[in-house]
């Protein structure tokens, strides 16, 4: 794709000017011992009869004001060349429009590898959101909570290695679940914080300016133990810590002239492992105990918003569902800001 917008906007620049003559008009850098006549020779055909009344010539003058001295162009001029059609010799004019295609690709990627960063970088930052929790285990019970955190702090790190496409990042969280109000009972629960850990691998595809990443995460969250809300009609909540494996893509992009920044992943669990909060007299006379290995996915989208050096907005989506002793459904939006240490 960057290629052929390449060969686009190259292609705008061999353009013909139409009147009495037709032109070939495109850009030109000078080189050092450039001259007027030698630039000409390049591009046109052999034995071609040109002086200073030919229409090629005037129009190249007429169209480079900036040029004081012909006899004595400087390097690095810009001129805007224009040839008539029944001059031009375009099998000399290939080699020099495939030396100029190369050398755009290749600023192109030296622009977007100057565009990343270099060392260690860090930051902080806060984020509220609100969500919705659901447990479900057939024949025994349902509950649904509205589940918030008015405050999830974190801190995200990045080592970037110096000329290199590879890079690591890590980051830590801890959300502060509140009290919550749920579909069966009028009792309020106090839920324990949620806690999440990351560190991740990546690659950057400096092709189309993407980032890909791959590595583990950790999350401690809450459920509730559906046996003993059935047998002593009271929640009880346990805990479940879950191992993932996430892959993901990451973009930085500039729109309307500010800086973005977006993220997609998907996450498979590998690893859990449950703790029991309920009195076992709430579950022993069960055929039912909220127990063992849960399985799932969960899926996050990311984006920031860059409004100075050191701070940024952030939004969240996240879509988590598993399935195991009971089935697990949440769904969490938040908006937050963060400020950038280095």
């Amino acid at each position: 794709m960057l290629k052929i917008l390449i060969l686009f906007f190259m292609l705008l620049g061999l353009s013909f000017e139409s009147g009495a003559e037709e032109f070939y008009r495109f850009k030109y850098k000078v080189e050092e011992g450039d001259t007027f006549a030698s630039i000409l020779k390049r591009f046109v055909q052999e034995y071609s009869i040109i002086n200073a009344k030919s229409p090629l010539v005037k129009k190249t003058l007429l169209y480079n004001p900036h040029v004081k001295n012909w006899g004595k162009l400087k390097p690095e001029t810009i001129l805007e060349l224009f040839i008539t059609k029944d001059v031009m010799d375009l099998k000399k004019f290939e080699p020099y429009y495939q030396a100029n295609l190369k050398k755009a690709e290749e600023a192109i990627a030296n622009e977007l590898k100057s565009a990343y960063p270099v060392g260690f970088k860090s930051s902080a930052f806060y984020m509220t959101s609100i969500g919705n929790f659901t447990q479900d285990a057939p024949n025994v019970a349902n509950i649904s909570f509205k589940q918030n955190s008015p405050v999830t702090l974190g801190l995200a790190m990045s080592y970037y290695p110096k000329e290199s496409l590879y890079s690591m990042s890590a980051s830590l969280y801890y959300a502060n679940l509140t009290t919550t109000v749920n579909s069966l009972t009028t009792e309020e629960v106090k839920v324990p914080a949620e806690i999440g850990l990351s560190a991740y691998g990546e690659y950057r595809w400096q092709k189309y300016n993407l980032i890909w990443y791959v590595g583990p995460d950790i999350e401690k969250f809450s459920v509730f133990n559906l046996a003993g809300l059935r047998n002593d009609t009271k929640v009880y909540v346990d805990g479940v810590n879950v191992t993932y494996l996430t892959v993901g893509m990451a973009k930085a992009f500039t729109l309307f002239n500010s800086q973005f920044f977006t993220k997609f992943s998907l996450s498979k669990s590998i690893i859990s492992r449950y703790s029991s909060g309920a009195p076992l007299s709430a579950t022993v006379n069960s055929d039912f105990v909220d127990q063992g290995h849960y399985d799932g996915v969960r899926a996050l989208f990311y984006l920031s918003y860059k409004f100075s050096d050191k701070f940024y907005l952030h939004s969240l989506f996240k879509y988590h569902s598993m399935s195991g002793p009971s089935n697990l459904l949440t769904i969490r939006v938040g908006f937050g800001v963060g400020y950038i240490f280095f």
